[in-house]
């Protein structure tokens, strides 16, 4: 049990757990805005919220990505379902660091993530079962 896939995933959503780390601590060096500034007060709130969210999403995805890797011999499987996450966080954080409220980044971000959760669990399921 080498995890060598769920590795090279762990290294990049870690990179990407740095950067929105790096913009929460800007925005706060740059001044945290206050309650006056109400716009300004949203997008640092939703910066925070980019920050907070990947740290609620990626710790399972990681722990699903490494079972799905012990669970099946087919490594493409594993690369999509990696991407898949690496991708649906990188257009979540991107969504919501850019903009406040609903944007195009922060749907697809959720739904990829969403559905990386659903299908990977279900994936591993049937790979512990000798279905896939």
């Amino acid at each position: 049990m080498s995890l060598q896939i769920t590795a090279v995933y762990t290294a990049l959503l870690a990179l990407l757990m740095l950067l929105l780390a790096y913009v929460v601590v800007k925005q706060r060096l740059a001044g945290v805005p206050t309650a006056d500034d109400l716009e300004g007060s949203a997008r640092f709130e939703s910066i925070v919220r980019a920050h907070g969210n990947a740290a609620e999403y990626i710790p399972i995805s990681l722990l699903l990505l490494a079972a799905l890797e012990n669970s099946v011999d087919s490594a493409a499987l594993v690369h999509g379902f990696g991407l898949l996450i690496l991708l649906s966080r990188i257009g979540h954080g991107y969504g919501m660091v850019t903009t406040v409220g609903r944007s195009t980044g922060r749907f697809y971000g959720t739904i990829g993530s969403w559905l990386y959760l659903l299908a990977a669990s279900v994936a591993v399921l049937l790979g512990q079962a000798g279905i896939i």
